[in-house]
């Protein structure tokens, strides 16, 4: 029987797009060669990530490491922090309030349904799709546009009521009256050279690599059950506090795997066909 392809497997809007090899250029580090691969255009909505969700995602131990398999028991994970969440949960918005552990089992459940081999992107690989050949400071381009990403000074401008769908949400104190917005809302506005959309904004996108060593070892040594090992690279920046300098392509951030934020997300990437 032939494998289902990611398309056929996961709800629209979802499509690969073909990076060419190049260079980028990483902040404090150097430049780096980055071969060819294929990135998701839009990050992980939650609609497919319901697909991992009920097809046990968080039931089935094989598509886990042995940390992230830890945390899920320990902390009795069974769906995102954030999955009931009004201003949160709409199918065309990306998920979020996922750790990199479970960002990271998606990924291997995904490459195990489809047999291809699927993976979070290094942060070589994100800044590549982002940036383009030239460098430049934004997807778009080297001018800073708040109308073309879903960002936090944005929010500030209008009021904070940026929608969601057909719909505008009174403002709460957790979101503070900013909120994802559909991974679709910013095309053709906000692109990368590459035809990448919404990667600047809406959410910071789980990256592989782990800060500061740049290692893009999946494993970590569990210190403690309690505590999390070493950090891990996010990239984009996001709805809640971005502006121009966070929402940069060669802007570097970082977070526990185990922490689950409200805007964080992720896209992965396919390393073979």
């Amino acid at each position: 029987m032939t494998a289902p392809s990611s398309a056929q497997l996961l709800p629209p809007p979802f499509n690969w797009v073909d990076i060419p090899p190049g260079w980028v250029k990483i902040k404090r580090h150097g430049r780096f060669a980055v071969s060819a691969f294929k990135i998701a255009k839009y990050p992980i909505t939650n609609t497919q990530y319901a697909k991992f969700v009920e097809a046990r995602g968080y039931d089935t131990r094989w598509w886990w490491t042995e940390t992230g398999w830890r945390r899920r028991e320990r902390f009795a994970w069974t769906e995102p922090r954030y999955w009931d969440n009004v201003l949160s949960h709409f199918p065309d918005h990306p998920v979020v309030g996922v750790s990199w552990f479970e960002a990271l089992a998606f990924c291997y459940w995904l490459s195990q349904i489809t047999n291809t081999q699927i993976m979070l992107p290094t942060e070589d690989q994100w800044q590549r799709a982002a940036q383009g050949n030239d460098e430049r400071k934004y997807p778009w381009g080297n001018e800073w546009d708040i109308l073309r990403c879903n960002n936090a000074q944005k929010a500030q401008r209008f009021g904070g009521f940026l929608g969601i769908g057909s719909k505008v949400v009174k403002p709460t104190a957790l979101w503070q009256g900013r909120r994802t917005t559909p991974v679709t809302a910013y095309e053709g506005l906000g692109d990368s050279p590459f035809g990448v959309v919404d990667m600047v904004g809406n959410v910071w996108e789980w990256c592989l690599t782990d800060h500061p060593d740049r290692s893009n070892e999946v494993a970590t040594a569990p210190i403690r059950l309690l505590a999390s090992p070493q950090t891990r690279l996010f990239r984009g920046g996001s709805w809640y506090y971005s502006g121009s300098a966070n929402v940069r392509c060669d802007f570097r951030n970082f977070g526990y795997p185990a922490s689950r934020t409200e805007d964080t997300g992720f896209r992965p990437v396919m390393l073979s066909t």
